[in-house]
């Protein structure tokens, strides 16, 4: 599916394959009786501490959330840089956010790690003006600093920032990670498994990024499926550092995953019970998995379906996958 097109992939055709990827490692995972971490090598920790997502509309809200989360079991909070309204002044923007930081880090305390997202909203000279004021309050990292075209503009930041940086939730391939990972600029990578092609380059990345010494903070904005595909990455890498996990599981989609993963005190785990299977996940029996007919045009062939697993549409009927409880292809459609 990558390479069958004229022209190079882009993030909906690397969605599409990661969704699939995705769903073929669950398949896997059923069929042989084992959960999916075994297959990427085996177990190298029992559970992965997460970050949930803290807000507030001025840097005290935003204390007392943060505090409110610490109280709740965790033990990282994250945030995102500030706008009036609809405007970002990015002045405005660097000023409130060492607020921020500073009454988040007082609120807290010393043992709570927090983490900033520019989430690539800013331009060089501001965002080194704010990496080096909120290095006094010790951010565990600052994520995506700045945008994501021009990767070259991270060594103009790494000559003159101390902060670990965490990078990546927007790159669609293994090669646009290739200057960050080489050249050591950042410190987390920010995989996101739903766009960058599923667990199989997932794991290829991870490996990348061990050799490198830069640890993995995989992108997870999305729902159980995302959740449980990073998870399996994370027991599995040797280079873990911290999972995204702005919902609790169990809080979306329960009528369509009555079974999901377990949170306990800020971290991760499969859900009991379901250790050996696939992604952990489990699919009310009496919903029929909607299967979509992929079409890709090749440069030298006719146009073709593509099968997955042994689900295909057939003149706009639904079949029902054979593994019962495979998670499919759900994962495209949330």
């Amino acid at each position: 599916m990558f390479r069958g097109g004229f022209f190079p992939a882009g993030r909906i055709a690397c969605s599409a394959i990661s969704a699939i990827d995705i769903a073929l490692w669950d398949i896997r995972g059923k069929v042989l009786g084992v959960p999916v971490y075994d297959l990427l090598g085996g177990l190298v920790r029992q559970k992965a501490v997460c970050y949930p997502h803290a807000n507030g509309n001025s840097p005290e809200r935003l204390a007392e959330h943060a505090q409110s989360l610490v109280e709740d079991g965790w033990k990282f909070v994250r945030w995102g840089v500030p706008q009036q309204g609809e405007v970002l002044d990015p002045s405005w923007a660097v000023r409130e956010t060492i607020k921020q930081c500073e009454a988040v880090r007082d609120a807290v305390g010393e043992e709570i790690e927090i983490l900033i997202d520019v989430h690539t909203r800013l331009d060089p000279p501001h965002v080194i003006t704010l990496c080096r004021a909120l290095e006094q309050y010790r951010p565990y990292f600052i994520e995506d600093p700045l945008r994501s075209e021009n990767m070259s503009t991270y060594h103009q930041l790494a000559r003159h920032v101390a902060a670990p940086l965490a990078v990546g939730e927007q790159y669609a391939t293994k090669w646009e990670f290739r200057e960050l990972v080489e050249q050591e600029l950042m410190q987390y990578a920010r995989i996101d498994l739903c766009i960058v092609g599923g667990i199989t380059e997932a794991k290829k990345i991870a490996g990348w990024c061990e050799a490198h010494y830069i640890d993995l903070a995989p992108h997870n904005p999305l729902g159980p499926v995302s959740t449980a595909a990073c998870l399996h990455l994370d027991l599995a890498s040797t280079n873990f550092g911290v999972q995204e996990l702005p919902r609790k599981p169990g809080t979306t989609l329960p009528d369509v995953f009555p079974v999901q993963l377990e949170w306990e005190d800020g971290y991760l785990l499969p859900a009991d019970g379901l250790r050996d299977w696939g992604l952990s996940l489990m699919r009310r029996q009496h919903w029929l998995i909607r299967t979509v007919k992929l079409r890709h045009r090749s440069c030298v062939g006719p146009m073709e379906h593509l099968r997955i697993g042994r689900c295909e549409s057939v003149s706009g009927r639904h079949k029902t996958c054979p593994y019962k409880n495979s998670v499919s292809l759900h994962c495209f459609l949330t």
